[in-house]
């Protein structure tokens, strides 16, 4: 017999539900006062709770302006809901309340907190009362909204139209632009209260997109909605024209110039196996390989990047961060030094770039040439140099230097006079490589005339 008792207990809890399942029920009225109601009346919708505007219809059976209906729902319920004026699916009625404190989620809805017991809200449509009474709206004001169709094809039968939330409560038909001067600048002008204002416009079938980040100076960005914004004042004004698609007007937007930043390094110091350097910034987010360099051919390696006015961080690398520069405790030229890094920069204002050559992990340049033959060191600075006298130090005792360029032309002959010292001016060498040689043909070292 238990068991009998047992099954039977049991289906009554499954036909029942169970017994500690306790419903409420939830009240909701909205005053009126400020609106005229459209005649299919008054709703609430929104979230999964309580569907789109005509499912749930709300009566004024005392004519007094104050609209209710009641809904049961579980102990512990909690859910979003709005009011539409009017039985209108596509939300076109719905109130605006975006930017006020009871405004809830990214369709500027209201919410019922968590609720355990019976529920009776009282408020204002469009307004976050909360005892049912209703501000008096300001006089509505006049503004002129203009687009900017200039980057854009608008066919012989498309019509331009704005939509918005309090314009036309997101019907993209509703409300046409007109163009009456033939400048592509369609212009229409609407009554609207006081507050904030979400629109778009709409080219025939196609509605503008804006980017949350790029377009952020003129929109505001609710969920996966990216919508203009606009605050109404108190006085009447003429908007300057949007440019479809784009924050300000068509033409407005200037494309940063750019300047070319031509980066060297001398690698004859490394002594790292290495196949090809790199640049690497906070102009490329240090990426490894995206700048690679080219050999010069004389130790020295170089690449141009263009970049828009500012200050970069960078540094000399090779293989993809296989080798880097060790910067730390370096002084004597443009170091960047933060808690955690040392890097080179760079200051790009407006015009071209050329950065010195400078030697890997140093402030200077490489000793170019610190070559030996038949024992014998010889040191050539400064290296690169652009104009006044070069100097070759090592044995040089009776052995004069031939300079010679690229192809081979012999182009000045130094004597040596016994002197393990020499100097002469690069002022009338035309910029390149250049190679020195002693009288035995032996190459002492290059230097490069910039």
């Amino acid at each position: 017999m238990r068991i009998i008792y047992t099954f039977c207990f049991l289906a009554f809890i499954l036909a029942t539900g169970s017994l500690n399942a306790q419903e409420i029920t939830i009240t909701i009225n909205v005053n009126m006062a400020n609106y005229e109601v459209n005649e299919t009346g008054v709703f609430v919708a929104g979230g999964e709770s309580f569907g789109v505007p005509g499912d749930n219809p709300m009566t004024d059976d005392n004519n007094d302006g104050i609209w209710t209906a009641s809904f049961t729902r579980p102990s512990g319920f909690t859910g979003n809901y709005t009011f539409t004026n009017g039985n209108s699916p596509d939300y076109s009625g719905k109130e605006n309340i975006a930017g006020l404190d009871c405004a809830y989620g990214q369709f500027n809805d209201r919410l019922i907190p968590v609720t355990t017991e019976d529920l009776v809200i009282n408020t204002c449509f469009g307004q976050c009362s909360t005892d049912g009474s209703c501000e008096p709206l300001a006089d509505p004001v006049e503004i002129t909204f203009q687009v900017n169709t200039a980057e854009e094809t608008v066919g012989v039968d498309d019509v331009v139209y704005i939509f918005g939330n309090v314009i036309n409560g997101w019907d993209p038909t509703a409300t046409p632009m007109s163009d009456d001067n033939s400048d592509g600048i369609y212009e229409v002008t609407l009554e609207l209260p006081s507050g904030d204002v979400e629109y778009k416009y709409f080219i025939g079938s196609t509605e503008e997109s804006l980017d949350p980040t790029e377009d952020s100076s003129c929109t505001t960005t609710t969920g996966n909605f990216t919508n203009r914004t606009y605050t109404v004042g108190d006085e009447s004004e003429v908007l300057t024209p949007d440019c479809f698609n784009a924050c300000g007007n068509c033409g407005d937007v200037v494309e940063p110039t750019i300047f070319d930043v031509t980066f060297k390094v001398d690698m004859s110091d490394v002594s790292d196996e290495f196949t090809t350097p790199e640049v690497n910034g906070t102009f490329n987010a240090w990426c490894g390989n995206c700048n690679p360099m080219t050999d010069e051919g004389n130790g020295i390696w170089s690449t141009v990047i263009s970049l828009e006015p500012g200050t970069y961080e960078f540094k000399y690398s090779a293989d993809i961060w296989t080798i880097q520069e060790d910067l730390v405790g370096l002084t004597g030229c443009d170091i960047l030094q933060t808690e955690e890094s040392w890097n080179r920069f760079v200051v790009v204002e407006d015009e071209n770039v050329e950065l010195d050559v400078v030697c890997w992990s140093t402030c200077a340049t490489c000793d170019v040439s610190v070559n030996e033959f038949a024992g014998k060191e010889f040191t050539i600075y400064p290296n690169p140099i652009s104009e006044g006298d070069l100097i070759i130090e090592g044995d040089l005792t009776n052995s004069n230097v031939s300079v010679y360029n690229t192809l081979g032309v012999l182009v000045k002959i130094i004597p040596s006079e016994g002197l393990n010292k020499l100097s002469f001016s690069v002022n009338e060498l035309n910029s390149g490589v250049y190679f020195m040689k002693n009288e035995n043909g032996a190459v002492l070292g290059s230097f490069v005339k910039k």
